[in-house]
């Protein structure tokens, strides 16, 4: 089943094909709310594309001022601003945080760096008591939160995602050092956005909520697959849903403000400044900001005024020390991050930097192309599961089940097989999708769709591999 849905924007006649693929996405039901992709290629935007629904529980469509919640690509937002504070001489990345922050300091944080809070290594995952919303609106009582925190391992000993508290401990150490004393969301709109007129904002102004696309609301353990979407995502959804780790103490220490990633949907919650999840932007802006740190090939004699750092500390982070991956405590898996960033390989062996938000938030930016995209969703991919079965001895199977939905639903069969693969980790995947002439309304379906013969060892369109169902 397809569905109609508009698609605006630009694109460069040679970037048609991601306007296609981009499309694709909504047409065959892979993205169902709103999106939208930009795409920075040697200074010029060549791609700027929406679609579907801000709200689709109002029909409200996503248009070319639409803003969302980036939610983790923030932290890369953040990284830029310390490495402008850096480049500036008022910090340094070896600085321990003591230096700037003496109060820090106490029970066993003397010795930690910026690049140890950067990199995630600090041991700062959590504090291990609840937050309040005072903590989130009060600087100075989240100040003295994080200068009585106590580390959950050793400095430095290895790496554990601080989801929340990274963009807190930074927030607090910028306005430390900056000769205004500015918070990372001050210096981020005084000394970027409107010097290089940029729509993004860490804590979103009133006058901006009408523009908001509304979070569509879903399975925390999904939102996390898909936004690190890899082989190993059983691991991680174990990771994510273990009452023992890291991530279920972060959600206890910010129970006051949700408990899944749809509490942004809250005007409240979206004014807050929280440095590490709750920058507002449209997928173009996102896509600027990281392609300002480009050393654009310019014409001889011609100068790159808007550049935000210099060229010597560019080099320094357009890639990575270690050209290797660390396991993740927090999230279950191996990533390469430093600097504020995390690092990828491209389909062409180049490094690209930037950060991956979850729900499929992503910006990344290749310096040796000289490329940045971004790519921002409210739809936070995730199935209602209505029913589930298995086939019986000949191969037979039927299922039926409800939904509650203020607007249509758009009903799929996902298979899941291991025909001629046995010995392959995880189980193939495909869907297909119901037509709506077979959605009745009522307690019990009226019609039956007959599904036909399936010979599952061919291959279907769209087919995957899932380790978590």
């Amino acid at each position: 089943m397809c569905h109609t849905i508009e698609i605006d924007g630009h694109c460069d006649e040679e970037f048609e094909a991601v306007r296609r693929a981009f499309k694709k996405n909504f047409k065959c039901g892979w993205e169902d709310e709103g999106a939208a992709f930009a795409v920075y290629y040697k200074g010029k935007l060549v791609v700027d594309l929406w679609g579907g629904y801000a709200d689709k529980s109002c029909l409200r469509p996503w248009t070319e001022d639409t803003l969302s919640v980036v939610f983790s690509t923030t932290k890369s937002v953040t990284a830029i601003c310390i490495a402008m504070l850096i480049d500036r001489g008022f910090l340094d990345y070896d600085d321990y945080i003591v230096k700037h922050w003496p109060e820090f300091g106490k029970h066993g944080k003397e010795m930690i760096t910026l690049k140890m809070v950067l990199s995630h290594k600090a041991g700062l995952i959590h504090f291990g008591e609840p937050v309040s919303m005072e903590h989130l609106t009060d600087r100075s009582k989240m100040s003295t939160l994080i200068e009585n925190m106590r580390p959950v391992h050793e400095p430095g000993a290895k790496t554990a995602y601080h989801v929340v508290n990274y963009g807190w401990i930074l927030d607090q150490l910028c306005s430390r050092v900056d000769p205004l004393n500015r918070s990372i969301s001050e210096f981020f709109k005084q000394e970027i956005a409107q010097k290089h007129n940029i729509d993004f904002h860490i804590g979103l102004p009133t006058n901006h909520l009408y523009r908001m696309a509304r979070l569509k609301k879903y399975k925390c353990c999904d939102a996390v697959i898909e936004a690190i979407c890899n082989p190993m995502v059983a691991v991680i959804g174990a990771f994510f849903l273990s009452p023992i780790g890291f991530f279920s103490e972060v959600k206890k220490d910010v129970k006051c403000a949700g408990q899944d990633f749809t509490m942004f949907n809250n005007p409240a919650l979206t004014q807050l400044e929280m440095p590490a999840a709750n920058g507002v932007s449209t997928a173009r802006d996102l896509a600027k900001i990281h392609h300002l740190l480009i050393d654009l090939d310019l014409p001889k004699g011609q100068e790159n005024s808007e550049k935000l750092l210099s060229s010597e500390l560019i080099n320094q982070i357009s890639e990575p020390t270690n050209n290797f991956k660390e396991f993740d405590h927090t999230i279950g898996n191996w990533y390469n991050k430093e600097y504020g960033f995390m690092y990828t390989k491209s389909p062409m062996g180049t490094w690209q930097l930037g950060h991956l938000g979850v729900g499929g938030q992503n910006v990344k930016t290749d310096f040796k192309n000289q490329l940045t995209f971004a790519y921002l969703t409210n739809g936070l991919e995730t199935d209602d599961l209505m029913d589930e079965g298995v086939t019986d001895a000949d191969g037979h199977f039927r299922l039926s089940g409800k939904e509650t939905e203020f607007t249509s639903i758009d009903p799929k069969l996902n298979v899941y097989h291991d025909c001629n693969d046995e010995n392959t980790p995880c189980l193939k995947k495909f869907s297909i999708m119901i037509p709506d002439t077979f959605i009745t309304e009522g307690e019990h379906p009226d019609k039956v769709f007959d599904a036909g013969k399936i010979e599952l060892a061919g291959t279907f369109s769209g087919e995957s591999r899932d380790c978590l169902n």
